[in-house]
């Protein structure tokens, strides 16, 4: 169950499996398709047995390691990177794909990582991620290592079990394992691992850089938002993406086929923005291309436009034209233009869109303004003030 709880925690934006959303959604700053093996483990093979400052930290290590293959630097962030920090960093930049890594047992008690049972999701210079099940572990992802080769280890044993680098001596082209947590000292067993597996052309990934064009956002129904958008010329597929804000965190809402897609939003009251990517399958591998411009839509109760007029010498009628959507009105009155409008009546049937106030004092002038609403449940959610308007008793 710890497990499923995790995989979701790294399902949340980009891809099925990934999605940390720590940084500002598609943020995307460099492409990694000429990311490095070779130089990555050429690093880690020369500074795995460094005792200096620089290396004695797991993240710092793997950092150098992969940032000297080609991974861009986060020039925002120079350092103070946990482990769950830096893969947060990569998957928001849409540069790795997050597998679990499968393991059995290749000698006593220890349990390796086979290439039989991890084909396609483990590379060399891919990064693998310690996670710790314990509730009450501090730190739950407390390790990085760096992936070596599935060729044997430095002794030349265990062939067709994945090796790694890390920043001491014990992670030498030694032979990749689950190992107990060194936060809270949890056992080995306790321990799932994840591989960052870089999504590099020598990974059988390419660029796909398609784009759908003119999306279009509309209401379609009360709760419901309807888009439409032109083709990308090869794509297979579109993922819809939406979120609450312009420049907020899109989330995954649907995938499809089509060329449409109709929406139905989680609250009303709200302004949702949407954009589309086309993907299609190259070698093997899903690849998504661009997003489209955002489109937005509201949820809103709209401005109703009001009149008033007396209905005796102190009585006022207030009338408004329906509002498309709208579960009821709320009126307000002051004493002056610029005074405080205070709620003299709530109508809660959409359908009545009169309300004759009463008891007022003549030889005054009222002035009035109302809003519509929308309910989620029992919570109006009020759309914007009316212009006002005013009526002098005689």
């Amino acid at each position: 169950m710890k497990r499923k709880i995790y995989i979701a925690l790294l399902a949340m934006c980009i891809m099925v499996t990934m999605c940390f959303t720590a940084a500002p959604a598609f943020a995307k700053q460099a492409d990694i398709a000429d990311y490095s093996s070779a130089k990555a483990l050429e690093y880690a093979k020369a500074n795995t047995m460094s005792d200096s400052q620089d290396t004695d930290d797991c993240v710092v290590f793997v950092r150098a390691c992969v940032e000297a293959g080609g991974v861009p630097t986060d020039e925002s962030r120079k350092y103070g990177y946990s482990a769950r920090d830096y893969a947060d960093y990569l998957i928001e930049n849409d540069w790795v794909e997050v597998y679990e890594v499968k393991t059995n047992y290749y000698y006593a008690s220890y349990e390796g990582f086979p290439t039989s049972l991890n084909q396609g999701h483990i590379a060399p210079g891919d990064i693998f991620l310690y996670h710790c099940n314990n509730a009450d572990c501090p730190k739950p992802d407390f390790h990085v290592s760096l992936a070596g080769t599935d060729k044997g280890n430095y002794k030349g044993k265990y062939y067709g079990y994945w090796t790694y680098y890390q920043h001491n001596p014990l992670g030498a082209n030694k032979t990749a394992l689950k190992i107990k947590c060194s936060k809270c000292k949890a056992a080995a067993d306790t321990t799932t691992v994840y591989v960052l597996h870089f999504k590099s052309k020598e990974n059988g990934y390419i660029t796909y850089d398609e784009a759908a064009a003119n999306l279009e956002v509309v209401r379609a129904a009360k709760d419901t938002a309807t888009l439409t958008w032109e083709a990308a010329p090869t794509a297979q597929g579109y993922k819809v993406y939406r979120s609450t804000s312009k420049t907020g965190t899109y989330e995954e809402v649907a995938d499809v086929k089509e060329l449409t897609y109709t929406d139905a939003v989680p609250k009303l009251g709200k302004t949702y923005y949407y954009k589309v990517k086309p993907y299609k399958t190259i070698n093997g591998k899903v690849q998504e291309g661009e997003f489209t411009a955002y489109d937005s839509v509201s949820f809103k109760a709209g401005k109703p436009v009001i009149k008033v007029k007396k209905s005796s010498s102190t009585s006022a009628t207030i009338s408004w034209e329906p509002v498309e959507y709208a579960d009821g009105y709320r009126i307000y009155r002051a004493t002056s233009k610029n005074g405080t409008y205070k709620s003299v009546k709530t109508i809660t049937d959409p359908e009545k869109l009169s309300y004759k106030n009463t008891k007022l004092t003549k030889g005054k002038t009222y002035y009035y303004k109302v809003k519509a609403f929308v309910l989620n449940g029992e919570t109006k959610s009020f759309g914007s003030y009316s212009s006002y308007k005013s009526v002098k008793l005689k």
